[in-house]
């Protein structure tokens, strides 16, 4: 692997270090949904989903510019158009 597709899958790694870290703090939030500091909870739980959706689709962008480089090298795309990872 080149060190620009090596790059490029740090940052996509580090994007879904980022993902899971706002899934498991909404997780903690939807449990304690009782909490009487429910409307501010309310509006940190929809920051936190917008700041999920942005991050996948960026991780995506990401993962099709990788895709991008190792076609270059290959000849053809090395990943499908869909990718899992994480989340």
């Amino acid at each position: 692997m080149n060190q620009l597709a090596g790059d490029m899958l740090v940052t996509v790694l580090n994007i879904d270090a980022e993902i899971k870290i706002r899934t498991n703090r909404l997780t903690e939030m939807e449990r304690s949904a009782e909490d009487p500091m429910e409307p501010w909870l309310n509006e940190a739980r929809v920051i936190l989903r917008e700041d999920v959706a942005r991050l996948r689709l960026r991780r995506e962008e990401q993962l099709r510019k990788l895709d991008a480089v190792l076609a270059g090298r290959t000849g053809n795309s090395a990943r499908s158009s869909k990718h899992v990872l994480f989340g």
